[in-house]
């Protein structure tokens, strides 16, 4: 019998075993090699499995992908922006920072005494009733109007 490096010989059950020593690998008749375990790189999010847009994050070995926030969509395929123009949001929204939002909300762009209406995605600001001057700036109340009658009066 021909002696292996990195095995030993034993006898089980009256049958010669060699068989590869504490941490070595192979057959032991033909010859073993130092065991290197094969590590597996558990990164599910590489090369990422989600769609354009989307979120991978990892659960152990298990990828989950999520569209992120303000963006809509099946993640696995595509995510898109909820809009990108005003025209993709409801007549009384506008596409601000990507999403459908009330202008006069989110700008408030009226002015002291105005109100705010939406307008075919717009903010349209208004002066309160009975006020006057610029809605974007300010509005107040005009001063009394009262109309001087001149008459004539003949004394013949």
């Amino acid at each position: 019998m021909v002696e292996m490096p990195n095995a030993t010989g034993t006898v089980r059950d009256h049958s010669p075993r060699c068989e590869c020593d504490y941490g070595y690998t192979g057959n032991g008749y033909d010859g073993c090699v130092i065991f290197e375990p094969v590590v597996e790189d558990l990164t599910p999010c590489d090369p990422n499995p989600c769609g354009v847009n989307a979120i991978c994050n990892a659960y152990g070995s298990v990828g989950s992908c999520s569209c992120p926030e303000g963006h809509n969509g099946d993640p696995k395929r595509e995510c898109r922006p909820v809009c990108v123009t005003s025209n993709d949001c409801p007549d009384k929204k506008a596409c601000l920072d990507l999403k459908c939002r009330d202008p006069c909300v989110y700008d408030d762009p009226c002015g002291i005494n105005a109100v705010c209406n939406v307008i075919k995605h717009a903010a349209v600001c208004s002066c309160l009733n009975g006020y006057r001057g610029d809605p974007y700036e300010e509005c107040h109340k005009p001063p009394c109007e009262f109309s001087i009658v001149h008459s004539t009066y003949n004394s013949d």
